[in-house]
């Protein structure tokens, strides 16, 4: 069962712990998620097929940051770099491949 102040998406079986050494310094992990990957567009990021990716909740974003987007259109999230342009925002995946931005 979930801790007070917890809250799980999909099954409890799905969730994952991470040793308190892994977490930066202060953290206590209350903003934390994780997402596992599927796909290879953040491939030169490190990040691939398969990987679990642990993120911090968060209300902005900075450019360059590696953000979690939901995106309802296709009912499904995308991690990619986020970067604010002039008149829109742009998603860039890390894959020479991929070519264009979202």
């Amino acid at each position: 069962m979930p801790a007070a102040g917890e809250t799980y998406i999909g099954d409890e079986l799905d969730g994952v712990d991470v040793a308190r050494s892994l977490l930066p310094l202060g953290e206590k992990g209350t903003e934390l998620f994780a997402l596992k990957v599927k796909g290879d567009s953040m491939i030169d990021a490190m990040v691939n097929d398969g990987d679990i990716v642990i993120m911090k909740r968060t209300e902005q974003a900075s450019n360059g940051d590696m953000v979690a987007i939901w995106l309802p259109r296709q009912d499904e999230t995308t991690l990619k770099y986020f970067y604010k342009e002039k008149d829109r925002y742009r998603l860039q995946p890390a894959n020479p491949p991929w070519g264009r931005s979202m």
